[in-house]
């Protein structure tokens, strides 16, 4: 059981990583025109981001894209 959860809270942190550093090269680089393919990554990540937030309880029913 704490090994699964140790690897998912592991996957969790370095989701939100990726996903904060993706969102601030955008944000810093407005000329930038990321394909079609980086932005469906992008919102995998994410989704699977909110899943492991949930199930570990870890957000108030709040949840962004």
């Amino acid at each position: 059981m704490w090994t699964v959860a140790r690897a998912e809270l592991k996957e969790l942190m370095k989701l939100t990583k990726e996903v904060a550093t993706y969102d601030a090269t955008l944000a810093a680089k407005p000329d930038l025109k990321p394909s079609q393919e980086a932005m469906d990554r992008r919102t995998a990540m994410q989704d699977r981001r909110l899943a492991l937030m949930d199930k570990y309880e870890l957000t108030d029913g709040w949840q962004s894209r």
